[in-house]
């Protein structure tokens, strides 16, 4: 295996590492089950839930920020490894800002992203 791909694979297990605890501390949060809780004040009795209406939040931006930043960097060294060992044998030298280099390094990025965000989740 060439360096470039095990960079790739150590910076996605580091990442699957920080977001993998989040996911399992809310999967344990939500296997707590409801609990009911009867008021019973000399008027009315009502029934609680114990769940708040808030919507769930969604994750840190620093989270957010590792994550895009983590897919960028390993996108363009997924590109830069299908431009060194496929696209320069068969079309000659392509230089960096190229626009096929360019969207290249976008497509691996969005790729990888989808990935860690994907496995994040879980």
């Amino acid at each position: 295996m060439s360096i470039e791909v095990i960079v790739i694979m150590v910076v996605a297990v580091a990442v699957l590492g920080i977001f993998g605890n989040g996911a399992r501390r809310r999967r344990k949060r939500d296997d707590e089950g409801t609990r009911i809780v009867i008021v019973n004040n000399d008027e009315d009795i009502r029934i609680e839930t114990g769940q708040s209406d808030d919507k769930p939040r969604g994750g840190s931006v620093f989270a957010k920020l590792l994550t895009m930043i983590v897919s960028l960097a390993a996108g363009f060294a997924a590109a830069g490894f299908v431009i060194v060992n496929f696209l320069e044998p068969n079309m000659g030298p392509i230089d960096p800002f190229e626009p096929l280099a360019v969207l290249l390094y976008l497509v691996f990025g969005l790729i990888i992203y989808g990935i860690i965000r994907a496995f994040a989740r879980r």
